[in-house]
């Protein structure tokens, strides 16, 4: 992949632990090959974000919502309780 990084990203990632580091660098291919326009940042002063135009992900949060929608009976269970 060739995108512009973001240093302090590089940094959050490599004090992860080996397995976190592998998926957060496939992440970050992914949503780059996504968009290449979509840049790197830290928010909250420690906090990986992927931005275009606002917020599009953030490593480890998108995670904990997608397992907190399936510990609540998944996205379909979800959509047809609103």
């Amino acid at each position: 992949m060739d995108y512009v990084i973001d240093p302090r990203v590089d940094d959050y990632i490599g004090k992860l632990p080996e397995w976190q580091q592998a998926i957060c660098r496939e992440v970050r291919d992914l949503v780059h090959a996504a968009d290449p326009e979509v840049e790197e940042t830290i928010k909250r002063t420690v906090q990986p974000y992927f931005v275009l135009r606002g917020n599009v992900c953030a490593l480890l949060a998108m995670f904990r919502q997608i397992i907190a929608n399936n510990r609540a009976g998944g996205w379909r269970k979800l959509k047809r309780e609103m």
